[in-house]
């Protein structure tokens, strides 16, 4: 039987996912920048915000879906906002893709959700 989980992102998975990405055309070659810096260089980062998730199966990462956070201000009043980035699942795995939509629409402390393009 297949081993189907879903985990949050970590740092460590970079390579994994940027050969996800490869593999569903989402990226034809890896950036040419550390994909760290989306999170560490972005104020509104801090070290309790899930870079996002990932769906594996059978301990290989055949899913990804990552979170960038974004501070924004309407009249004064501070606007934490989350943007989803990466999204694709390999073909094996595609009915499962909504549990990824799912942890990032049931993230708490969020103001807005905003997604701005589809990929």
């Amino acid at each position: 039987m297949n081993n189907i989980s879903i985990r949050e992102c970590t740092f460590d998975d970079e390579l994994q996912v940027l050969e996800l990405w490869k593999r569903n055309r989402l990226i034809t070659e890896n950036p040419k920048k550390n994909w760290k810096m989306l999170w560490l260089k972005n104020p509104t980062y801090n070290k309790d915000w899930p870079i996002g998730w990932v769906l594996e199966l059978n301990k290989k990462i055949v899913g990804s879906l990552i979170n960038i956070p974004m501070t924004y201000y309407l009249e004064n009043k501070k606007i934490i906002t989350a943007i989803p980035g990466g999204f694709v699942v390999d073909i094996e795995a595609r009915n499962l893709s909504i549990k990824l939509v799912s942890h990032f629409f049931n993230q708490t402390n969020i103001d807005l959700f905003l997604g701005t393009t589809a990929n």
